[in-house]
């Protein structure tokens, strides 16, 4: 029997039949190559992924209450692994989640720098509001009606990936474990998943301190460092070895950016924010704009638009963000760039 096995079935079919398409994909397949081939350039393929932070944090309010353990969101361009977006919440993954971390690829960092108490540099966000032209994400987060709008408002593609093939995303995959070594000595309240099932663990979660906002500037400050800091196992190309670049995610992001030529779109908060946020029909009447009963009243002036509501609605279209009513952006085609802020 054994004979007839190997003389009639091959390797491949056998491990395919013992382990499983996916398994025999992951694990035991033929690597004739790197996921650096399938780039043209930066600016080509961003990685974003999320995971379920080894780190327990407080409540803001009281230290004394433990409120668990933090969503961390990666974004992450494949061919210079340059961080170029990330988020941290309480929420679960989800598209909610992921669009906040779209969104700090464009958000003003001079602020978010001055909220989390970090020295800002112009120099350290050298993707500031550049979108990819392929993301490639997970089936949970991103098979949703919503990213559609990636495509539509951005022409941004968006790549599903198959489940059980981390290797097809490995740098935001990686990125993870690495971050979690670099925070396991200095990080407190830093307790793994792999502690909990050890015999007599001691319970590391009883040191959490930090609050969501001070483990938010930790991760912030070490994107700052991933990108500043050389990589030696990076396979530099023969234009880059006669420029002397040195391998870190900053030298080749700008280096691809003076010698290749590329097809990069810059957007601005606001923009991404018309263009991913859901959308929702309200009326203008004379005590302001009505969305989901709540009236809000525009920034730049425009009291034109009360009049007439005070006579009869008017109905418009606004995009709002789930997660926050205190702003909302009015479509108005006589407005710069097609809308006008509107604030509860």
């Amino acid at each position: 029997f054994e004979y007839f096995l190997h003389e009639n079935y091959g390797l491949e079919r056998r491990l395919r039949a013992r382990r499983g398409d996916k398994n025999f994909e992951m694990n035991h397949r033929a690597i004739l190559g790197t996921v650096a081939q399938q780039c043209r350039g930066v600016g080509h393929i961003y990685e974003i992924d999320a995971t379920i932070a080894d780190v327990t944090v407080v409540s803001s309010l009281n230290r004394a209450d433990i409120i668990g353990r933090p969503t961390l969101y990666y974004v992450i361009d494949r061919h210079s692994r340059l961080i170029v977006g990330w988020y941290v919440g309480l929420e679960s993954p989800s598209w909610s989640a992921a669009l906040q971390a779209i969104f700090s690829i464009a958000q003003d960092k001079q602020l978010l720098c001055q909220r989390l108490g970090i020295t800002y540099d112009p120099e350290h966000w050298p993707a500031h509001g550049i979108m990819p032209e392929n993301l490639y994400a997970d089936r949970g987060e991103a098979m949703s009606v919503e990213a559609q709008r990636l495509c539509s408002g951005l022409e941004t593609t968006v790549v599903n990936l198959p489940a059980c093939r981390p290797d097809w995303k490995p740098l935001v995959e990686g990125r993870f474990k690495l971050i979690h070594q670099s925070m396991a000595d200095s990080v407190p309240g830093y307790n793994p998943a792999s502690n909990a099932v050890k015999r007599r663990a001691t319970d590391f979660s009883i040191e959490a301190c930090l609050t969501i906002e001070e483990f938010e500037a930790v991760i912030v400050q070490s994107i700052i460092t991933h990108n500043r800091s050389i990589m030696p196992a990076y396979e530099l190309n023969v234009q880059q070895l006669t420029d002397k670049v040195q391998p870190s995610p900053i030298n080749i992001w700008n280096h691809s950016i003076a010698s290749r030529s590329g097809r990069l779109s810059q957007h601005t908060e606001s923009a991404l924010r018309i263009a991913l946020l859901p959308e929702a029909r309200g009326s203008i009447s004379g005590r302001g704009i009505l969305v989901n009963g709540c009236y809000y009243m525009p920034t730049n002036g425009r009291q034109d638009l009360f009049i007439q509501g005070r006579q009869r609605r008017v109905p418009v279209q606004v995009t709002y963000d789930r997660r926050r009513v205190d702003t909302v952006y009015v479509h108005d085609a006589e407005s710069p760039g097609g809308y006008f802020i509107a604030t509860l």
